[in-house]
């Protein structure tokens, strides 16, 4: 398992916290695998804001109409 930091905007930052948002399209540039966890972080201008861990449930790969060096992440709240 590998853990993974990425930085969200702030208008999805809001949707992913209140496990409204679920699913992320990200650049496959870090070999994201199930069961790894996700740190968010949002940008402000100075700084970074922790928004929580999520666990990666699927990753599905090879999506039609996305460029194929991008993933969908299922992801749910990784409860510690």
């Amino acid at each position: 398992m590998k853990r993974h930091f990425l930085k969200i905007d702030e208008k999805w930052s809001e949707a992913v916290v209140k496990h409204q948002k679920k699913a992320e399209v990200r650049m496959n540039d870090r070999d994201f695998q199930t069961g790894d966890e996700i740190v968010f972080e949002h940008t402000t201008p100075d700084s970074f804001a922790p928004e929580g861990f999520f666990k990666i449930t699927h990753v599905l790969h090879n999506v039609p109409g996305l460029d194929p060096d991008y993933v969908v992440l299922s992801i749910e709240p990784n409860e510690k």
